[in-house]
């Protein structure tokens, strides 16, 4: 059972998108295509992929005029190319290890130890193994609130408003 959401969305790209003059989204303004839009990453589509990537491999290229699949339904950059983005993966590790920090030798660069020290700051005993706010790290949460009124222009983003989850399939 899906919940209607009732927090005001705020983003001018959509906006744009949606017709709607003002950069302020709401459930009454926004256009009913974009509130009934469902992110599905299994289904119909998923399991066809299967089904075909089970015949490539069974050795019937000339039955189909493509030799791979690529999925494109999970958010997968780097399937298509995309090298990884070097400053989140460096902040990552070093979280994820805080040994990595006080060896000078390990190529982080400057900006992710500073970033990566902030967040181990920011979380119960300097790890991110133990528990955190229900609704996410505080200070990810000031920093996505920035972001959003940095981009849309705005000041009323609230961190209280945010909630931060592992991925679309649990959230």
């Amino acid at each position: 059972m899906k919940s209607a959401p009732t927090r005001t969305l705020v983003a001018l790209s959509l906006a744009a998108w949606a017709g709607v003059a003002s950069s302020q989204l709401t459930m009454e303004n926004i256009n009913k295509n974009v509130v009934a839009a469902e992110y599905a990453v299994r289904g119909r589509l998923l399991d066809r992929a299967g089904e075909l990537e089970r015949e490539l491999a069974a050795g019937n290229p000339n039955k189909l005029p493509f030799d791979q699949i690529v999925h494109c339904n999970i958010g997968n950059p780097q399937a298509l190319g995309q090298k990884p983005l070097t400053f989140v993966r460096e902040v990552l590790g070093a979280v994820v290890n805080p040994a990595l920090l006080a060896d000078k030798r390990v190529p982080i660069s400057k900006e992710a130890r500073e970033r990566a020290k902030q967040y181990l700051d920011a979380v119960s005993f300097g790890s991110v193994g133990a528990y955190t706010e229900s609704q996410g790290i505080s200070l990810v949460r000031d920093e996505v609130a920035e972001f959003i009124d940095a981009r849309d222009g705005t000041s009323n983003a609230d961190p209280q408003d945010i909630f931060l989850t592992d991925g679309t399939r649990n959230s």
